[in-house]
Parts: structure tokens; sequence; C-alpha cells
């Protein structure tokens, strides 16, 4: 199936009252677009001793075996803008409706101002955004001819289409002709991410979902899209690393560097560290610890 999209979509809320607000967040009225429900969520945040304003672009539904891509540009203002920001590839599923910024401005900003001696009593939250929404639910699913059961949520898909990419589902759907398979050991909001990503129009790989689809698209065979999330790691996740490497380096960090190897979960990530071109300037107490790392996934 392919994903229903719509660009410059906005809506646009004043929030008053922000004294209650400030201490049990709020939502604007519903806005809808191509049937789809949206709110804009405010919520506070504690870090630090600092309090937060975190605002949200939040998707209304009770449906389950679903996904939507988003990006967004929110802008919150009152006389005069207090603070825009922008996403791209936010991830609205069942159990993470909301996708925004949890710090996206200090309360303090809505103190009383002491140059006119007046509180901000309302702010106004515009969000202009579009979305990609993937429907994996009974009703959206004109061409499935099989379904996937993950915890209490169940995927329909096309058995056919499925089985091209994944070994795992050729066996089940191909094979022993099954109509219906259920899968343990899995989250359903992992799992929608893995079916969006195979699709014609799929979501893109991102440092929010590369873990879940490269840890599905190991579990199922899915060898096009292990490709794929790899070929994301040389491209982003491995820069950052050896950035850091480095830094850890000049910086005389040696205990750093074993933590941040750490944090790679497959022995393919450090294959790919070890081949790069930087991988030969590293010290030998670094190359050791890669080596060492990667000893441990064989």
């Amino acid at each position: 199936m392919n994903p229903v999209g719509k660009n410059n979509n906005k809506i646009r809320w004043k929030f008053e009252n922000l004294e209650t607000l400030k201490k049990n967040g709020g939502f604007s009225e519903e806005f809808t677009t191509d049937d789809l429900k949206w709110k804009i969520k405010l919520e506070t945040k504690l870090v630090n001793g600092i309090k937060y304003l975190g605002v949200y672009l939040h998707h209304v539904t009770e449906k389950s075996s679903w996904i939507i891509e988003s990006s967004a540009r929110i802008k919150v203002s009152n006389r005069k803008q207090l603070r825009t920001g922008n996403f791209n590839c936010g991830l609205h599923t069942k159990n993470i409706p909301a996708w925004g910024f949890p710090e996206f401005l200090q309360w303090s900003f809505l103190a009383p101002n002491h140059y006119y001696d007046s509180r901000i009593e309302w702010i106004t939250v515009e969000c202009e955004f579009s979305y990609k929404f993937y429907d994996f639910s009974k009703n959206s699913a004109i061409f499935s001819d099989a379904s996937i059961k993950v915890g209490t949520d169940e995927f329909y898909i096309s058995k056919g289409y499925i089985s091209t990419f994944s070994k795992f589902f050729n066996e089940k759907f191909v094979n022993k002709n099954l109509t219906k398979v259920t899968i343990t050991g899995v989250k359903s909001d992992d799992f929608v991410r893995l079916l969006a990503a195979i699709l014609p129009d799929p979501i893109q790989i991102s440092f929010r979902n590369y873990d879940a689809i490269m840890d599905l698209s190991e579990k199922f065979e899915i060898d096009s899209l292990i490709k794929k999330c790899e070929e994301y790691f040389k491209k982003n996740k491995c820069i950052e690393i050896i950035r850091q490497i480095k830094e850890a380096e000049k910086f005389n960090y040696r205990t750093q560097i074993p933590t941040l190897l750490a944090t790679l979960k497959r022995g393919k990530e450090l294959k790919i560290i070890s081949e790069d071109e930087n991988f030969k300037n590293f010290k030998d107490s670094t190359k050791v610890a890669i080596m060492n790392a990667a000893f441990k996934f064989l």
C-alpha cells in the first residue's frame, strides 16, 4: 500500500490562562486534514531545576496499526515572536502519538515583563506541517490477503509483497501458505516502522528509527533493508562516532573511547568503522579498543 500524504497544512491556536498550563499542560481543539485529526499539545518539563514549555503536534485516533511520518515548523508567539522550531522525520505511532519539542521554550520567558510590568497571559502556537500516513488496519488494507499479529495489534498486509523482501515471511506465507502469523518479543511500534520502511514510498531511516529497523531487518531476514541501514550508518552515525573518537584522542580522553564503542550494538557497525579511511590514523590503543569491542560479537 502507498501512504496517504498531504503538504502545506496549518493549524493555529491561542492558549490562555498560562498559569494553569504551566501546572497541567493542555491541548488545542481538534483540527482535521484528510480525515486525520490533530491537536497542538503543550506540556511542562523540569530539567536541572529549569522549567520548560514542550510543544507537540499530536495525532488523535483510537485506531492501531498505523504510523505517520511528519515534518513541521512550529512557532510560538504573543505580541512578538518568541521561538520557532523545525523537525523532520517525526514518527507518530499508537503509543507515541505526539511529536515535537519537549524543551521548546523556558517558562522564564513567559514571566512578568519588568519593562512594562505586565504578565504574558496568552500565547499563540502555529504549526505548519506535512505528513505521510501509513495505515495497516483492516479497513484500509484493500490489497491485503494476510495479517501479522504483534502483541494486541494486527497488521494487514499483502503476503506476496512482504515475502519478496523477507526470507522469514516467505517461509511463512509462501512455503507454508499461512494467512496469519503471530510474532512475539517485538514491539508493535517498532514493527510498524519496519513495514513502512519497505513500501514503495517508505519512511526515511533516521537516528530515531535506525536501531528498530536494523534489529527487525536482521530478525526477519530483509537483506535489502539491512543494506539500506548500513548505508545510513556509514553516512551518518559512523561519521559522528569517528568525530567523537578523534576528539577524545585529541584531548587525551582515552577512557571515553570504550564507553563510546559500547553504544554500538552490532559487530557490523564496528567492522564499518574499522574499514573507514580514518581508522589507520587512530592511535594504537584506539585500534585495540575497536578490535576488542568487535570480538565480543564473534
